[in-house]
């Protein structure tokens, strides 16, 4: 997980054509993985607090969460592209007896990556009603093993973005910031986690001079 402050909206927001009415079902027009299974399918919904995650056969293989607990009222827009899928949801909260509209953006990218985004989240919220998190589930011999990362609520602010990129084998086997940061090949770099201590893959071109100061891994094994 990597967190940036100050950022602009990754996407416009006129991008996200199709209102949710209930729910929507969108197939990603591109190949992507989470937790490992390629996704066919997600599930949009328009007041759920969350999105369901289906891999090939309708199987169930996670969700996504990013919402505002606690609203008067919220709107979703799904944007549906060649190369971007995402939904954008819009708040209104009541605060000191005005009505305040805060923006939640979660986006899924062609190599798997996937990226939240907070637009004019009021100071005055309450923290437990912020909610940004990914479930995956995967299975591990007879059994399931469910995966979760969570951003935390100091990070949820106006401005915010967030990215969730796999972890790949390759970085994984060094240990020390020295030999981690010595690797790079034509499309992926290592960058050294000091917080998990723990080499991760990059192959996001515009992410390779980015100092990791606020990084957690989570790595799930059976």
């Amino acid at each position: 997980m990597r967190i940036q402050r100050n950022q602009s909206q990754p996407v416009p927001s006129d991008r996200f054509k199709n209102k949710i009415s209930y729910i929507y079902y969108g197939a990603p027009q591109f190949s992507c993985s989470y937790y490992g299974s390629h996704v066919q399918q997600i599930q949009f919904s328009e007041d759920l607090d969350r999105d369901y995650v289906f891999a090939l056969e309708r199987s169930h293989i996670g969700t996504i969460n990013n919402y505002i607990e606690e609203n008067e009222k919220s709107e979703a827009r799904v944007l549906d592209e060649k190369e971007l899928l995402g939904v954008q949801r819009n708040f209104s909260i009541k605060i000191n007896g005005s009505d305040v509209t805060a923006t939640m953006t979660s986006l899924i990218h062609p190599n798997g990556k996937i990226s939240f985004y907070y637009d004019n989240i009021p100071k005055e919220i309450e923290e437990s009603q912020l909610t940004s998190k990914i479930n995956g589930i995967e299975k591990c011999g007879n059994g399931l093993t469910k995966h979760e990362i969570s951003v935390p609520a100091k990070w949820i602010k106006s401005g915010s973005l967030v990215e969730f990129e796999a972890i790949g084998e390759i970085c994984l086997q060094y240990n020390t910031s020295e030999t981690c940061q010595n690797v790079t090949t034509s499309n992926m770099t290592c960058i050294w986690c000091e917080k998990g201590r723990t080499c991760i893959e990059s192959n996001d071109q515009n992410t390779h001079g980015f100092k990791v100061n606020d990084c957690r891994v989570e790595v799930g094994t059976c």
